[in-house]
């Protein structure tokens, strides 16, 4: 048996960990073939510099940009299996930077004695194509070398939803005079010093990206969205912004560096940066077998979340919205390996730990049901629970249930500190819920807003001293 997985970032990582310990254990496990485009494994957390296209010349995968800190409790992605204290040596602070949660990746990895000979780094898939025949997939993939196919007998997508970015159509928007471009190709935020600057969006991106333009000096940052109230009355979103950053009712008029938004007011902008997401794009899927969905936190696109409907041999990682990350791509990783290894059924119903069934169709309601923050991470984290329940995976570090229930807290907490100052909620401190030890907060002197320039490992281990 052969399995393909496409991508090496932390979903497809968690992939080869998943057949690796079958490998470990001395258990039966197919050659497992590993194609990933960039240079290195570690997927949207490795800095690129480049915007447009690669090196290569096809369009750029990562938008990582300069001085990200998580925006997340690392305490509700932490694996039970290794966690941020074993990895670090000892506690550290709750929101890392960029290169503290790759270098935890790569140590994930390395606990996992992942065989790197597996990987096929620089090799981008072209084509994926099911022969109706032989029942194989035929892969075609390029390396610096040549292009060459190979077939399959399962395929894992796991290439992630952040590399094609979503451009909506701003009508007059191209009478604009000043600077335009999706987060996407955001890199540094000091090189919008003395700017006014338009964030468009209401989520995540726009939310960090604003922020970080205040933090490097920005003039003033305007967040133009279209969110509205029940009655189709726009309002904000909530937050308590600093002085220096506003929101506005969506843009809606150009002329020169004259941009008119929803409540009338004018302002003369410099910049313009699209948050506007992104979607989700599998160009080298042949079409009968494509995945087609929006981005939303549970797929019924999907069986169980995971498995494609046009073909139970093709598998999808990750490609929910996220509240969950880490610990439940392992999840899915290791139930998608138990699928293929045919030690689970995908038609039998999950079990979370109090023996509870829930078929897709369960899930699908709970995902139809949904009205707050709260019901969609609690959807993700009982996905979590059953999944570790169904696999054994982390079963012998948490017990799944308060495993996941101790992260919806701690989302909980994390949405309560946001509001309240969305500024400094990355000065305060998490439990982990797996060995219960409360991390450190970082001293005032190294908080998140007073740190401009210090984002390495060293500094972070260090900013609670």
């Amino acid at each position: 048996m052969r399995v393909a997985i496409i991508g090496a970032g932390p979903s497809g990582v968690t992939a080869i960990a998943a057949f690796q310990e079958l490998k470990n254990k001395g258990q039966e496990c197919p050659e497992v073939v590993v194609f990933e485009r960039q240079e290195e494994i570690g997927g949207l957390w490795n800095y690129n510099w480049r915007t447009g296209v690669d090196k290569d010349g096809y369009s750029c995968h990562n938008g990582m940009y300069k001085h990200l800190w998580s925006n997340g409790p690392k305490e509700c992605l932490e694996f039970p299996d290794y966690t941020f204290e074993q990895h670090y040596g000892e506690p550290t602070c709750s929101y890392p930077p960029r290169l503290a949660l790759r270098d935890y990746i790569m140590g994930y990895a390395k606990n996992a004695k992942i065989n790197h000979e597996w990987i096929r780094c620089n090799t981008m898939v072209k084509n994926v194509v099911f022969n109706e025949d032989t029942k194989k997939f035929e892969i075609t993939a390029q390396d610096l070398a040549s292009e060459y196919k190979e077939t399959f007998d399962h395929v894992i997508v796991s290439t992630g939803h952040f590399s094609v970015p979503v451009m909506p159509d701003f009508a007059g928007l191209g009478d604009y005079a000043g600077f335009t471009m999706h987060s996407h190709d955001f890199r540094a935020a000091e090189s919008y010093k003395g700017q006014t600057v338009v964030v468009v969006g209401k989520s995540y991106s726009a939310e960090d990206v604003a922020s970080q333009l205040h933090k490097y000096g920005a003039k003033r940052v305007i967040i133009t969205h279209r969110k509205v109230d029940e009655a189709g009355k726009w309002q904000p979103t909530g937050f308590h912004w600093s002085e220096g950053i506003e929101e506005k009712a969506l843009m809606k008029a150009y002329k020169g560096n004259t941009v008119t938004f929803g409540d009338d007011t004018t302002a003369e902008v410099d910049s313009i940066i699209l948050c506007t997401g992104y979607k989700h794009w599998f160009p080298f899927l042949d079409k009968k077998i494509k995945l087609e969905c929006k981005n939303t936190v549970w797929l019924p696109e999907l069986n169980m979340g995971i498995q494609s409907k046009q073909n139970p041999n093709l598998y999808f990682l990750s490609m929910q919205d996220q509240f969950y990350t880490y610990n439940m791509f392992a999840g899915m990783a290791f139930y998608a390996r138990d699928l293929i290894m045919g030690k689970l059924n995908i038609a039998s119903p999950l079990k979370d730990s109090d023996g509870k069934e829930w078929s897709d169709a369960a899930f699908v309601q709970l995902f139809k049901d949904m009205v707050t923050d709260a019901d969609m991470y609690g959807l993700q984290g009982k996905f979590t629970e059953c999944l570790m329940e169904a696999t054994g995976y982390g079963k012998a570090n948490v017990n799944p249930k308060a495993f996941t229930a101790g992260i919806n807290k701690t989302f909980d907490e994390w949405e309560e500190l946001k509001h309240h100052n969305i500024m400094n909620y990355r000065d305060y401190a998490h439990a982990s819920l797996v060995t219960g030890t409360m991390s450190p907060k970082p001293t005032s002197d190294k908080a998140w807003l007073n740190n401009k320039w210090e984002d390495d490992i060293d500094f972070y281990k260090n900013m609670h001293k």
